[in-house]
């Protein structure tokens, strides 16, 4: 019935979606166990959803020097994925991910919910007390 409202693509496309789900909780299940039953890596807890190319809405993605905090997450979770997955390639898509800070800035500390773009400029705080952008 779904196949001859939307097209057997789209719901070929939306079945690939509900599989992605199921698999990246499963990968994430499996990097918990390599981390010893947590989902820290170097003090950041870190979670991910791997989906396939060309079944997820995509939109350009501009370029982004993350943080070394997060860097450190991304390569660790890189060679955790590229020994299971030898003939897949992960491309981050940083637009589509959020980041959970915690600020402590002044006595009372804040938690902030931010994308990874925002978390980019927050982080560059944690080394210097201004900075300027041109």
């Amino acid at each position: 019935m779904l196949k001859v409202e939307c097209g057997a693509s789209q719901v070929a496309k939306m079945t690939q979606m509900f599989k992605d789900i199921i698999s990246s909780r499963e990968t994430q299940a499996e990097l918990r166990q390599h981390l010893g039953g947590s989902n820290s890596i170097h003090g950041v807890e870190f979670y991910s959803e791997v989906l396939t190319n060309g079944t997820w809405p995509h939109m350009e993605e501009p370029e982004c020097n993350v943080p070394r905090e997060l860097k450190s997450c991304i390569d660790r979770f890189d060679m955790f994925f590229k020994q299971k997955n030898s003939n897949r390639t992960l491309t981050w898509l940083y637009a589509y991910g959020s980041v959970e800070l915690q600020m402590t800035f002044t006595p009372k500390k804040y938690q902030l919910i931010t994308n990874v773009f925002q978390a980019t400029i927050l982080c560059l705080f944690n080394e210097n007390e201004e900075s300027t952008c041109s």
